[in-house]
């Protein structure tokens, strides 16, 4: 398992298609999910410098926040414990954006509920 204190400071964090992502200054991307812990996602390619590699970085991350404002500002995701009884409870589930919908719902911004982000449902 990687730890997130061993990279510098992410530069920006997102939600991706697995989980919480956060890219470091050093071109490494270290991915989160419910069930473990930080692991080390991507790094950059060695062949380029680490400046290439950051604005390329930076143009997708700001395509994607185009697309899928609701992806970006996560610090956190929610625990497995979380989800279980968002799965169990009385039909309501949380978004990434905070809003309350069904479980195979999406928000009023486009952000699916957690248990359909994670495929749970």
């Amino acid at each position: 398992m990687a730890k997130i204190s061993a990279h510098p400071t992410a530069f920006e964090t997102y939600l991706d298609a697995g989980g919480l992502c956060a890219v470091c200054p050093d071109g490494v991307t270290l991915r989160r999910t419910p069930a473990s812990g930080w692991k080390v996602f991507r790094k950059a390619k060695t062949d380029r410098p680490l400046s290439v590699w950051r604005e390329h970085k930076e143009q997708a991350l700001a395509n994607l926040r185009a697309r899928d404002p609701w992806r970006f500002g996560h610090k956190s995701i929610p625990s497995m414990r979380t989800l279980e009884r968002w799965a169990m409870e009385d039909g309501t589930c949380e978004t990434p954006s905070g809003d309350v919908v069904e479980p195979d719902g999406t928000g009023p911004d486009g952000a699916p509920s957690w248990l359909k982000y994670f495929s749970l449902i």
